[in-house]
């Protein structure tokens, strides 16, 4: 695995999600189509060896089975990890969590109504580390890739994603919006968040690329990891623009702030290179990307009117 590629892109597009068959969950119907907008995900979890140059970097604590020889070779995936872990580390890499749809699409691997990575085919042990068959984590990348050439999107660890869980998401206005995020006009930093893909101890009906698992933010097992995920910088000033917008219409803190795309992108144009870069930060807060109280976000937003 050492020699691939350690980033995928996934292509902007629209994509159907949920469970389309008989045995499927209550919170993962209907299916439906999201629109999403490209972006990078990580070929595989983020390692030991990925999360140690992290701790190293910022004296973060090492996670729980640091020390434990099941878990801590440098190519297995690191365990132990909490959804603040995880934001803290994708803040420190420059990047995020995935969304559960954009986790989810990445799984499908450009399948489309299907129940695992590879297909509709019941897991074995050729395929993914499930039912505690190993006993432990497997380094990762040691089983065959999906469609997109990504790594251990089912089994091994389950995967944080940036939302929090609603049970009834999906039957929700908000789930079909374009690039959809639960929670982001009511952010609440105790609200469980989701797991996706299951993990070594697993059976296979938690290994369904439709599955949605949840815990509380500072739950953590030797079965959570996380991998990250990066928007595509040819979309970077759209998106720059767009969030903006939408942030200052969700959050209504301040009238004297612009309201639409057309006035925001004069709004930023106003600024050099250097602040424009500033601004794109402080929106990524106010959108939670990285996990904030409502109080920062009413200081991030005070932060950004003070820029010139």
């Amino acid at each position: 695995m050492h020699n691939k590629r350690k980033i995928i892109c996934i292509p902007t597009g629209a994509f159907e999600i949920g469970n389309p068959f008989e045995d499927s969950d209550p919170d993962e119907i209907p299916v439906h189509t999201v629109n999403i907008d490209g972006f990078y995900i990580d070929a595989t979890p983020v390692t030991n060896e990925m999360y140690k140059k992290f701790v190293d970097a910022t004296g973060h604590p090492n996670p729980p089975y640091w020390d434990d020889k099941r878990f801590n070779n440098l190519h297995q995936p690191v365990v132990g990890i909490t959804w603040h872990d995880a934001m803290a580390y994708a803040e420190w890499a420059g990047k995020r969590l995935p969304t559960e749809a954009e986790w989810e699409i990445a799984a499908r691997g450009g399948l489309t109504g299907r129940s695992y990575p590879w297909g509709n085919k019941k897991p074995d042990q050729a395929r993914v580390n499930y039912r505690n068959n190993v006993g432990q984590t497997t380094p990762v990348g040691q089983y065959p890739p999906n469609g997109y050439g990504l790594y251990d999107m089912s089994g091994n660890v389950f995967e944080w994603c940036y939302d929090a869980y609603y049970q009834n998401f999906y039957t929700q206005v908000e789930s079909r919006t374009r690039n959809p995020i639960a929670d982001l006009s009511q952010f609440d930093i105790e609200k469980d968040r989701v797991l996706r893909g299951g993990s070594w101890k697993s059976t296979s009906h938690v290994l369904n690329v439709a599955n949605r698992s949840h815990r509380e933010p500072s739950y953590s097992s030797y079965y959570t990891g996380f991998r990250c995920v990066t928007n595509d910088p040819a979309q970077t000033r759209d998106q720059l623009l767009q969030s903006i917008t939408n942030t200052i219409k969700n959050y209504r803190v301040d009238e004297s702030l612009p309201t639409t795309v057309e006035h925001v992108e004069k709004w930023v144009n106003q600024f050099d290179g250097h602040n424009q870069l500033t601004i794109l930060a402080e929106t990524d807060r106010l959108l939670g990307l990285f996990y904030s109280s409502r109080e920062k976000v009413r200081n991030s937003i005070q932060a950004i009117k003070k820029i010139n």
